[in-house]
């Protein structure tokens, strides 16, 4: 059974990744350096902030989200559509 300071952990961590989810939205390109690196640092922080398998699957389960949207959008700088 959890504890009550746990059930508080994993809720923390929910609502941590859903900032992170939220933060990065509209998804950038995939040539956006700037966006990514916020974003990849932001996985970073919640990773050490949370140790652990649990928050780092979930962590990486959004990243890779964000890069399958990233994908799906047009690159401007080339014009060719990323394959999703």
């Amino acid at each position: 059974m959890l504890k009550n300071e746990q059930l508080q952990q994993e809720f923390d961590l929910f609502a941590d990744v859903w900032k992170l989810f939220k933060y990065a939205q509209p998804v950038g390109s995939r040539t956006d350096v700037k966006y990514w690196d916020s974003v990849n640092q932001k996985v970073i922080e919640i990773m050490e902030k949370y140790p652990g398998e649990f928050a780092t699957e979930l962590s990486l389960t959004i990243l890779n989200e964000l890069e399958r949207k990233g994908n799906l959008y047009e690159d401007k700088d080339t014009g060719c559509k990323a394959i999703p």
